[in-house]
């Protein structure tokens, strides 16, 4: 498709569109990029609000990134669903090195993993690490007894 336009007007008719043509025109992002997001303003709501319905339009920056992505599997190379990963960078001070957390995820049924790192500004060249974790799994108990019930009582921790 050459415009917008063109394109309006061929779903208006109901002209079939292909999908990487749509995907195309659609999305038009360049490979290895993605957007850095943005914060709105305080959005207050309470029981008091007038309206049903708040739009908050974000504007936000495109960056370039890479793509790091895996499969976590065990010592017998049978995937790993639901294992904690983390992207940790190196924070070098002197000659001691620390890590700090910079995303995390949750693997995939097939035990993959992605993450989007921006690529960094002039020369700075990170190191990053990642590290993978499940906590044990297994038969659990249920705890019923509360300590108060929101419904019938005055609760002192729900608010």
């Amino acid at each position: 498709m050459s415009n917008d336009k063109e394109m309006e007007k061929k779903l208006e008719k109901g002209i079939d569109i292909d999908a990487e043509t749509l995907k195309a025109d659609c999305f038009p992002i360049e490979t290895c990029e993605t957007i850095e997001g943005n914060v709105t303003k305080p959005i207050q709501i309470g029981k008091n609000i007038k309206v049903c319905e708040i739009k908050a339009d974000i504007e936000v920056n495109r960056r370039k990134t890479v793509r790091l992505w895996g499969q976590v599997k065990d010592c017998n190379g049978i995937p790993v669903r639901c294992a904690l990963v983390k992207l940790v960078r190196e924070i070098t001070l002197g000659k001691y090195s620390r890590y700090i957390g910079i995303a995390h995820t949750i693997t995939d049924c097939l035990g993959f993993y992605q993450f989007e790192i921006g690529i960094p500004e002039g020369d700075e060249k990170p190191k990053y690490r990642v590290i993978a974790g499940k906590a044990a799994t297994g038969k659990e108990i249920e705890i019923k007894d509360l300590e108060c019930d929101p419904c019938k009582d005055s609760c002192p921790y729900v608010k």
